[in-house]
């Protein structure tokens, strides 16, 4: 959405840079692909090191961490396309099956699953090094641009 609260028409270019990207494409599915070149590929990977200010008393990794994580590393991908946007999380689900733990490498994969007229539905897969995932994030994200 716009800084006037108007739905930000930003596909177009979304879908040119992508298209057009140097960047290796990795695994592709999407049942609902508007874009079958891009949508279910991964579009970014980040590695993390699980620091202790990231983890609770049994020293795992907070839930709300993957949050912040996640609209990182998705905010990272919008910058490395050269765009200048703030992100706007509507809707979040994730699934936990294995912890982090203190020191411990999480390697974030972000897909995109959907493209709409004014929003992404991107996901991420927390893995560890050895490819196993422990959360898989879901998140609805509206781009707004920023002034300056």
């Amino acid at each position: 959405m716009n800084l006037a609260g108007r739905p930000t028409r930003f596909p177009f270019w979304l879908k040119i840079l992508l298209k057009f990207s140097e960047r290796p494409i990795a695994k592709a599915s999407g049942k609902k692909a508007k874009n079958k070149e891009i949508v279910g590929h991964e579009v970014f990977k980040q590695e993390i090191m699980v620091i202790s200010v990231m983890t609770n008393a049994e020293k795992n990794v907070n839930h709300d961490e993957y949050a912040k994580i996640f609209a990182q590393t998705a905010e990272l991908f919008i910058f490395s396309l050269g765009q200048r946007r703030s992100l706007k999380v509507e809707e979040a689900s994730y699934k936990y099956s294995h912890d982090f733990f203190f020191g411990d490498k999480m390697i974030v994969k972000l897909f995109i699953r959907e493209i709409e007229n004014d929003c992404i539905i991107f996901e991420a897969d927390f893995c560890d090094e050895a490819g196993e995932i422990h959360t898989h994030g879901r998140q609805k994200i509206y781009l707004a641009k920023i002034a300056g």
